[in-house]
Formats: C-alpha cells, structure tokens, sequence
C-alpha cells in the first residue's frame, strides 16, 4: 500500500507566514506539521512507501525535511513543476499527477499535508478490504461551517450515497476531510475517466466515484483541524501548545 501526502498548496491565505515556507512545514508544537500526518500514516502496518507531492518553490525544502527526518518507511519527494499559485494543479490535479507519474495500481490513502487530525486510518483500511472499495473519512459538523467549506456526505448505513462539492444549503452535517483511500480498481477508473479533466477540488473525485463505483465512509468522532487559515493555524498552535 501507498501512501500520498498533498503538500503542493502555496498557503496564500496564511501569508504573510506562508511566504517563504510551505504551509505542511509550518510548526505545530515542536514538529511540523506534516510530522503528525507522517505519524499517522506509519501506524497503517500496510504502508511501505509514503510519496510527499509538493511545488518546485519548495521542493528543496521538502528534501531538507525529508533528510533530517528517522522514519523507519520509505519517503520520495515529488515535484509537481509548479513555481507560483497560479500554475498551482490543486489537490485533484496533483493526485492525479502522482497517479500518473508513479503507475501507482496499489490501494493508496491520500492525506492532506495541512490537516491534523487524530483518528486511526486503520479503520478506513479495514473497511475498504472488507467492501473492496475506495473509502473517505468523514466528521460531523455543523451545518453552516459545511457551506460554501467542505463536501457534504449522505450516507446509507456506511455507502455514501450522495456527495456535494462546497454545496450553499448541506443537506447532513456530515462533512468530508481530505483524507482518502483509493482502491486499485478505482485507481484505474480515475486515470481513465480524470486524467484529462482540470478539477481543483479532490472532492470532484470523490463526486466522480459515487457515480461510477461505490464510495464508503468512516464517521470519525476524533478531532479533525484543517488549516486553511491564517486564523486556524494560530488556533491549532495554541491548542497543541
């Protein structure tokens, strides 16, 4: 199994703090962030490579991490050519450049380099095996910090029945994190019917898999923070110390 962090953002609405470093490098308590997703990650005993995709202005600094770091897992750096936030591909493009890049046909979990969060990942593996099909975590929310922020999730039992892009009036208060798990075959069908598609959003794919194959999902109670802000950021600094 592969993993993929998603850490090619330029953080624009953090800056000025994102100007010179990338918002997965940023420090949360004593390590960055993407230290605590890395963790996560490794816990999955099915992981045996973890691929970190990020942009040209910091893929130095990625490499930089990567050497000062001990983790008993294998960890690549991708570049994926982008120099500015207008080239940026977004997180649907830079999966599917990964995708491409690697010929990658094994199960992969996808992480967002920004979000921090303290559930087991295990339990979206186990489901997936068990459905032999791609699985999304899921929080509950309130309704009004849904819209016009998160994918919203309807749900029949744990098969997502429905899924909304940012949608103005959610109809559950089951929002999307962007953490995923690809299964091969639906690898397969997303190279097939993506790869020459412009999305910015990962949740356009997961919109495409609910319509093409079957999509489950694992309602998490543990905390969940996606730092998408300047404002969130300083949230999470003060609340892991």
């Amino acid at each position: 199994m592969k993993a993929i962090i998603l850490a090619a953002g330029y953080g624009t609405r953090l800056y000025p703090i994102t100007e010179n470093t990338a918002k997965s490098l940023l420090h949360v308590g004593k390590k960055p962030m993407i230290n605590y997703v890395v963790e996560r990650i490794i816990k999955v005993k099915e992981v045996d490579e973890i691929l970190v995709v990020t942009n040209d202005r910091f893929y130095n600094d990625f490499i930089t991490w990567k050497n000062m770091q001990n983790y008993p897992i294998k960890i690549e750096i991708i570049n994926d050519g982008t120099k500015s936030n207008d080239e940026r591909l977004g997180a649907a493009g830079d999966i599917l450049f990964v995708l491409n890049k690697t010929n990658i046909n094994d199960w992969t979990l996808i992480v967002a380099g920004d979000n921090l969060f303290g559930f087991d990942l295990n339990e979206m593996v186990d489901l997936g095996k068990d459905k032999s099909s791609s699985v999304i975590a899921l929080i509950k929310e309130e309704r009004r910090k849904i819209a016009n922020k998160l994918g919203n999730v309807k749900l029949k039992l744990d098969l997502v029945v429905k899924f909304e892009e940012k949608p103005e009036n959610p109809e559950t208060n089951i929002a999307a994190t962007a953490c995923y798990l690809f299964s091969p075959k639906d690898i397969k069908l997303i190279r097939k019917d993506l790869s020459n598609k412009k999305f910015n959003n990962s949740g356009n794919i997961m919109e495409h898999l609910v319509k093409k194959s079957k999509l489950y999902g694992v309602v998490y109670e543990e905390f969940w923070y996606d730092i998408g802000t300047r404002e969130e950021y300083l949230n999470v600094r003060q609340i892991f110390g």
